[in-house]
């Protein structure tokens, strides 16, 4: 994954465009191939079309949760034992996951995305939910306030207590990785 630049988001406005801008980077990549391509078998990795289903299926679950009621989030889960880490410190850590050899778990697996006929069709389908997604999450954090996403937790599946904050960059940075990997799927003629 390539490192981030320096001007780390901080403020909600600044996470919404930042992630804004990396779905705008997925949906212009996506664009540029045939549906041919978006749904070519790379065994073992995904096809295209299947990093964007995957995305969506993640995206799905934050927006759940940042829909919630705040309070009631915060009785269930409490308070964050931790104060959030930077965006650098959360690229950081999902690199090493990355680096690790973190698996995805069975929740964000895409299913049945490669289909035989009609793939123009299929996907065009994806790249209208991968905009209604992106618009969604963004809507959902939109309302967060920074005391209400560093004072709020959620468990992540792979990292455990994560702030609101967290979860945020580490779509951010969880993006930014699947569009490393679909550019080098796209060099490579796949």
């Amino acid at each position: 994954m390539p490192p981030m630049d320096a001007s780390a988001p901080v403020t909600t406005p600044e996470i919404c465009a930042a992630l804004h801008a990396g779905q705008q980077q997925i949906t212009q990549l996506f664009e540029r191939v045939d549906a041919e391509q978006c749904f070519a078998p790379v065994a073992p990795e995904w096809c295209l079309a299947e990093h964007i289903v995957h995305l969506c299926l993640a995206y799905d679950q934050i927006i759940r949760v940042l829909g919630a009621n705040k309070e009631r989030l915060l009785a269930r889960t409490g308070a964050p034992d931790h104060a959030s880490l930077s965006f650098e410190q959360m690229h950081t850590r999902y690199t090493g996951l990355i680096a690790g050899g973190l698996v995805t778990t069975a929740a964000f697996t895409p299913q049945n995305v490669n289909v035989d006929v009609h793939k123009a069709h299929a996907r065009d389908d994806i790249l209208q939910r991968w905009d209604h997604a992106g618009r969604a999450l963004r809507a959902a954090a939109e309302p967060w306030t920074g005391a209400e996403l560093d004072g709020h937790q959620v468990p992540h599946p792979v990292m455990g207590m994560v702030t609101v904050r967290e979860l945020l960059f580490f779509c951010i940075v969880h993006d930014a990785n699947h569009l490393d990997v679909m550019r080098r799927l796209v060099t490579s003629g796949v």
